[in-house]
Formats: C-alpha cells, structure tokens, sequence
C-alpha cells in the first residue's frame, strides 16, 4: 500500500497530462467539424462533433482519475 501511495502523484501528473492531451484534440475536432460544417459536408461536421464529444467524456474522465490519485497521494 505504501508503494501505491508513493506514486500516486506520478501517476497524477500523467493522468492530468493525457486529459490536457484529450483537452486539445477535442478543441481541434471542434474546429474540424466547424470548417465541415460552414463547407457543406455535413457528414464530416457530425463525425467530428462526435469524436469531440467522446474526447471531452475523456478529458473529465482522466481530470477526476487525477483528482483521485492525488487525493489518495496526499492520505
């Protein structure tokens, strides 16, 4: 248990890294299904709305794991 504790906050930082990561791609999509969108193809915009969607469920995924790791680092 002692093991687990010790790294909690490494495992924190990175899972705040990869929902910063998941954070940025999903504002990426976003642009991406603008720019579909504002040229006509909509099947294009919907996909891309989609995957910002499932990106940003990620992101809040990933933040609150973190906030968990550090709470559990800081007991």
């Amino acid at each position: 248990m002692a093991a687990i504790l010790a790294i909690a906050p490494q495992i924190a930082d990175r899972l705040a890294t990869e929902a910063a990561k998941a954070q940025t791609e999903a504002n990426t999509a976003r642009v991406a299904a603008k720019s579909s969108a504002r040229d006509g193809k909509p099947l294009l915009a919907r996909a891309a709305f989609a995957r910002a969607e499932r990106l940003q469920g990620r992101a809040s995924t990933l933040s609150a794991l973190a906030e968990q790791a550090r709470a559990g680092g800081a007991a």
